[in-house]
């Protein structure tokens, strides 16, 4: 018997646990994330076994990011603070009275890393509860299930013996591969009118969210978009010094999903274009490289055959697969470099098939929200009972 719960935060993914539920035969349930009224104004006033300036800390540069009044106002950041805690106190003691409980095993989320999923899971932990973690998959049309957490927490091992010495059917013919466009917020349509003429020697830079956990979790030395641009700023001034004219541009695209702009961006360099309505797979295959902080881009890069220079910290990083800079001279040294370094193909292979047929479950959660396929929720049934070739493979590497 494996008592688990699943914990929906939208009507859509409750449909969706709902459906995976159904195949644990008995074994699981699902419960919408909510916050009653009643009991809510007395757990407000109640600390937390956890330390709830941790707990708040990454909402906290987050929402200053989204809304820059509360960075100009302490005051007014203050009063927000408080208000927050206090519903986030609220949340912690309504999950953990439920899953302290309850005769439970495994609570289920969605992301986890922001609030107020993230007050779910510390609740789970001072429960004693094991938790896994869901996302959109690293691939095209997959899904993520995974106890250790998503993104640069993931399970997946970053060093590249573990890949080489992998036993896999490997398919020589790759085949096309058809990137998902994400369409431009509306926020955003200003700026992703028209395409514009690139170089015919770029490398590619794709910016990211400001205020994704990707960026506040995740890259410990960028921590914001004009960061970025100014430390490539500052390696474009360089690599023109040394190689004039055959210096690489580089061919920047902001996030179409982000509301905001970095129109104060686009004229500060002619060698630093912004083509935003650009296709990116497009911009991909016709660079020299990629350079990104930990985006998807960079592993959509990789599925393409492109070199690629990471930044912060990615599930892909593993060494010889990508370059990693974690510095202002590491990077400079790595652009520098990079048109000569050769990544290992053969290790680049070994490690997106272990993605494909090991790490990530076929099919997109949000294609099979009401009529899930029957070998989606088989593999989500396996990885969620720990009986499928991710679970295996990590246990023989763990013990190795």
């Amino acid at each position: 018997m494996t008592p688990i719960l699943f914990v929906a935060n939208s009507e859509k993914r409750y449909h969706y646990f709902s459906q995976i539920a159904s195949v644990l035969e008995g074994r699981a349930s699902v419960m919408r994330q909510e916050l009653p009224l009643l009991k809510t104004l007395i757990r407000m006033w109640k600390k937390i076994p956890t330390d709830e300036q941790e707990l708040q800390r990454i909402h906290k540069i987050r929402q200053r990011i989204n809304y820059p009044i509360f960075a100009r106002s302490p005051f007014l950041g203050r009063c927000y603070d408080a208000i927050c805690l206090a519903a986030e106190r609220a949340r912690f003691h309504y999950y953990f009275e439920i899953f302290n409980q309850a005769r439970l095993e495994k609570i289920v989320v969605w992301n986890g890393q922001k609030q107020p999923y993230l007050t779910v899971v510390k609740a789970a932990e001072a429960a004693g509860k094991r938790i896994v973690y869901m996302e959109n998959g690293l691939l095209p049309k997959t899904t993520t299930a995974d106890f250790h957490g998503v993104n640069g927490n993931n399970c997946l091992p970053r060093e590249p013996q573990f890949y080489s010495q992998l036993s896999l059917n490997i398919d020589q013919q790759e085949g096309d591969i058809q990137l998902t466009v994400r369409q431009p917020s509306k926020h955003k349509s200003t700026h992703f009118e028209s395409s514009v003429n690139v170089p015919s020697h770029y490398i590619f830079v794709p910016f990211q969210v400001p205020s994704d956990t990707q960026i506040v979790v995740h890259s410990p030395w960028i921590h914001s978009m004009e960061q970025f641009f100014e430390e490539l700023l500052t390696v474009q001034k360089s690599l023109r010094k040394t190689l004039g004219d055959k210096a690489p541009y580089f061919v920047f695209k902001e996030h179409p999903s982000y509301k905001g702009d970095f129109s104060h961006l686009h004229n500060r360099d002619p060698h630093c274009i912004f083509a935003n309505a650009n296709n990116t797979q497009e911009l991909i295959q016709n660079a020299q490289a990629v350079i990104t902080i930990n985006s998807t881009v960079g592993l959509e890069s990789l599925l393409l055959g492109q070199k690629v220079i990471t930044l912060g910290n990615a599930a892909y990083t593993v060494d010889g697969v990508v370059l990693q800079a974690s510095n202002s001279t590491t990077l400079k040294n790595h652009v520098e470099n990079v048109f000569s370094w050769q990544p290992d193909q053969s290790l680049r292979q070994q490690f997106i098939e272990f993605l494909k047929q090991s790490y990530c479950v076929e099919g997109s959660w949000e294609d099979n929200i009401t009529d899930a396929s029957e070998d989606h929720l088989l593999g989500m049934k396996n990885r969620l009972l720990e009986c499928d070739d991710l679970a295996q493979r990590l246990a023989e590497y763990n013990n190795c």
